[in-house]
């Protein structure tokens, strides 16, 4: 007996699933961009120039020219906003005449020199960001580049700590501990206002980010059936998307990124009421013999979905327990050894994070792009998050086919790459080209990096699936640390897509070698992990009539990576 077949029993997706699903999966995707994405917004940088007390009362634009010296790149003025032109602004402003200077005489055989008075900045969409209130400009302006990347650094170390947390103390309470760190350091550096504490504090955010979104999901699949663990995704998937379409009018609306830092924060206080809501995960109490509290767990289930109440539970449960711990002689104290002995979990834990690292990679620098792109930045924001919906569906529908998780994210991540070259051949003057391939890239890529998540819950075991992730997680965050340094070093958009684009054709290659995991029933062990998937053929469509159980006879002897 399978732990799915208990499952059906007591109701596989009834009422106690579906109320999961709408108070806790789909609030915490809904959440999430305002977790994880609003640093974007508090760093923006607005136009900025050379401060000069003298020509206050002017126009922008008349600043600008008059300050600020310009290259002309494609027939476009591009101004210097570190350095002013060293001429008298005493005598212009007196005289107030500015066409003494602008057109009577040509400003660019003027000398220059640095700003030492401050800046003065464009506040048309924001009163104040993180930038304008810590003077990251100019030569200060790496700082930025640093915010965006330090938060990888906490995910890099936290990831595998509240891995191994959650599987040792459970699911449940690894997510409140999640949230009460996040309120702390979300709101310390807007309140303290220092780049020291706002570093330091990116840090502990990164800390929690992949357990903050990968816990409500890990609990959900580990609380449905088969059929309906692509639902879980999909929606988690379209919740995220309704809270990024939100995300850039929340910013729009606040205009300061100490208002805008609360707001987003305090919405995360909902989840400190979660406790008596939240249960814990029914596979992982059985995987650690907890069967007292599992049994009490699944008649409560039972009773939620309107099933009779199962006979001789306990003893059911039991038998699971045993035949998931007869194969793990070995107690998983260490997740990595077991990947690195077992050779079926090695090369599925290689291809997995590899594809991960690339999707990390190609979805994030795109919105790293936001600032390049032309167009307001709260539209493009929202237009690269929308485009995720039809992406989602779309995506939800295809993987459950006979094209499967497998075929669906090769072809997805391929067409990606493909769109993403594309600029390369354009003249720099076509820039709404650019545009409109990132966003065919970022629909591409969203349907890839939904089913490679997908992939990963559903091939690594049970004992070691939040760990197996989280290699994942960290491996992407080690992409996030190196892609803000890359996105804005590069002076040319094109040339960062068409990198991307040619990553991501060589990885949707590579990917079509991971197993199918369309109606297959989770692996439980770590020997089932070890063998899952091996009989199957390399060109095969998914099985989309039955639910297949793994074939535990199949010779464990994997080819080497």
């Amino acid at each position: 007996m399978d732990f799915e077949d208990i499952l059906q029993e007591v109701g596989d997706f009834g009422f106690y699933q579906k109320r999961l699903v709408v108070l806790y999966l789909i609030a915490a995707g809904a959440l999430l961009p305002f977790f994880c994405m609003t640093t974007l917004f508090m760093i923006s940088s607005p136009n900025h120039w050379c401060k000069v007390w003298q020509l206050s009362n002017y126009s922008f634009e008349q600043q600008i020219q008059l300050i600020s010296p310009a290259e002309i790149v494609n027939g476009v003025p591009k101004y210097d906003s570190c350095n002013m032109y060293d001429i008298d602004y005493n005598y212009l402003a007196k005289v107030g005449n500015i066409s003494i200077y602008k057109w009577d005489k040509n400003l660019t055989d003027f000398p220059v020199k640095p700003c030492h008075d401050g800046w003065a900045f464009d506040n048309t969409n924001y009163e104040e960001t993180a930038v304008t209130a810590l003077n990251l400009f100019c030569d200060r302006s790496h700082y930025v580049n640093l915010i965006l990347s330090v938060g990888n650094i906490g995910t890099i170390i936290g990831t595998p700590l509240f891995g191994w947390l959650s599987d040792k103390i459970g699911r449940k309470r690894t997510f409140q501990i999640t949230v009460f760190v996040f309120i702390i350091s979300s709101l310390s550096p807007t309140l303290l206002r220092d780049l020291n504490s706002f570093l330091i504090f990116r840090i502990i955010n990164g800390f929690i980010l992949p357990s903050f979104y990968q816990l409500p999901y890990i609990i959900l699949i580990e609380s449905v059936g088969p059929r309906s663990r692509t639902c879980m995704n999909s929606i988690a998937c379209l919740a995220w998307v309704g809270g990024s379409c939100l995300l850039p009018l929340v910013a729009y609306l606040t205009r300061h990124w100490v208002t805008f830092n609360i707001v987003t924060s305090s919405a995360i206080i909902v989840f400190f009421f979660y406790w008596k809501l939240l249960p814990e995960s029914p596979r992982w109490l059985i995987i650690n013999e907890k069967y007292t509290e599992a049994e009490k767990l699944l008649l409560e289930m039972a009773e939620a979905n309107g099933k009779p109440k199962p006979t001789d539970l306990i003893q059911k449960l039991k038998s699971v327990g045993k035949q998931l711990t007869a194969n793990d002689s070995e107690k998983v104290n260490n997740a990595i050894m077991v990947f690195l002995k077992k050779p079926g979990l090695r090369k599925n834990l290689i291809l997995v994070t590899v594809n991960w690292m690339c999707c990390a990679a190609v979805y994030f620098g795109i919105q790293l792009n936001l600032y390049n792109f032309s167009g307001n930045e709260f539209l493009n924001f929202f237009l690269l998050a929308v485009i995720e919906l039809p992406a989602y569906v779309f995506g939800w529908y295809l993987i459950e086919t006979r094209m499967g998780r497998r075929w669906s994210y090769s072809l997805f991540l391929i067409l990606c790459g493909l769109s993403l070259c594309v600029p390369a051949f354009v003249p720099d003057s076509y820039a709404f080209v650019t545009n409109i391939m990132a966003m065919v890239g970022k629909f591409c890529t969203t349907i890839s990096f939904m089913v490679v998540y997908q992939q990963a819950a559903e091939i690594y075991p049970t004992a070691i699936r939040n760990q197996g992730m989280g290699v994942g997680s960290m491996a992407s965050s080690v992409v996030g640390m190196v892609m803000p340094f890359l996105t804005f070093s590069v002076k040319r958009v094109w040339l960062s897509l068409f990198v991307m684009g040619v990553i991501s054709i060589i990885i949707g290659g590579i990917s079509t070698l991971l197993p199918e995991t369309l109606n297959v029933n989770l692996p439980q062990t770590i020997e089932e992990g070890n063998i899952f998937g091996k009989n199957r053929k390399y060109l095969s469509w998914a099985n989309t009539k039955t639910v297949t159980k793994i074939d535990k006879n199949a010779n464990s002897k994997d080819s080497m990576l």
